[in-house]
């Protein structure tokens, strides 16, 4: 079996969950990084796609995927703590076409606590999560579905689709990098003045 496209992936398992409402406007997969320019006299509250009673619920989901990959990944790479730049590095390793097509068999797109999106959402979760220890200054922005949700750097202006990256390191784009490169390509990039 031939491990499909990152974005005929994220359509398969991600986009039948795309509130109704928000289908037609939806982007779909987003690219690695974004910078952004605020409107004059502009704050970062500007950025939010959700009102702030709305957050706490995704801010919840996403914790609890970042918790749930670290119990997830220390089974599956025996390594504690699991959610770390050597987690990441060892997920890499594990994540080979082999283990890919073994979960894609497994995953029913209209299921969704199908394998392929959880280990997704849980290993986005686990890289914003090891941004975040990394870099402090980056802050989560919710949006739903939760696994839009994204970490920003308001210095460079710049959005870190982390989600995304998951969903692309479990395709067959994935082939071609390592997580751990992109991980240690943003910091690299928030490093710099």
């Amino acid at each position: 079996m031939a491990i499909p496209a990152a974005a005929m992936l994220y359509e398969r398992y991600f986009s039948p969950w795309i509130p109704e409402e928000r289908a037609s406007t939806h982007p779909g997969l987003l690219p690695d990084m974004e910078q952004i320019e605020l409107p004059p006299g502009g704050h970062i509250r500007d950025i939010h796609p959700l009102m702030p009673d709305s957050r706490p619920p995704m801010k919840e989901k996403v914790d609890a995927m970042g918790q749930a990959c670290e119990a997830d990944w220390q089974n599956l790479l025996k390594l504690k703590p699991a959610v770390s730049l050597a987690g990441i590095a060892a997920y890499d390793a594990w994540c080979t076409p082999a283990q890919l097509e073994g979960i894609l068999k497994n995953s029913a797109p209209n299921n969704f606590s199908n394998p392929y999106l959880i280990l997704c959402c849980e290993c986005g979760a686990a890289v914003g999560e090891v941004l975040q220890r990394e870099n402090p200054q980056l802050q989560w922005i919710y949006d739903w579905p939760y696994w839009d949700s994204f970490l920003f750097d308001l210095n460079t202006m710049t959005k870190f689709h982390v989600f995304h990256w998951a969903v692309k390191r479990m395709s067959s784009d994935g082939e071609e990098f390592a997580l751990k490169d992109i991980v240690d390509g943003a910091l690299d990039y928030l490093s710099k003045p």
